[in-house]
């Protein structure tokens, strides 16, 4: 995944640089926002399971639940 394919992705999920800490750490320190940073700048590789941890994210949003239950009744 590509920093630019990072961006795209948060934007489309409507989740900061703070909220992806949250996502991937459990937290927010410093250290957390600093390490999504240098993801997002291209300064480190992203790893390769956040992209299927923002899934599993997505997937878990009240939105996406209640789209999924309502295309599952027709």
């Amino acid at each position: 995944m590509k920093p630019n394919q990072l961006k795209k992705l948060m934007n489309s999920l409507d989740i900061t640089q703070a909220d992806l800490s949250r996502i991937c750490f459990d937290q927010v320190t410093q250290s957390d926002r600093v390490i999504v940073s240098t993801w997002l700048s291209g300064a480190k590789p992203i790893p390769r399971w956040v992209k299927q941890m923002l899934t599993y994210y997505r997937l878990s949003q009240p939105r996406y639940l209640m789209l999924n239950k309502e295309l599952n009744n027709e």
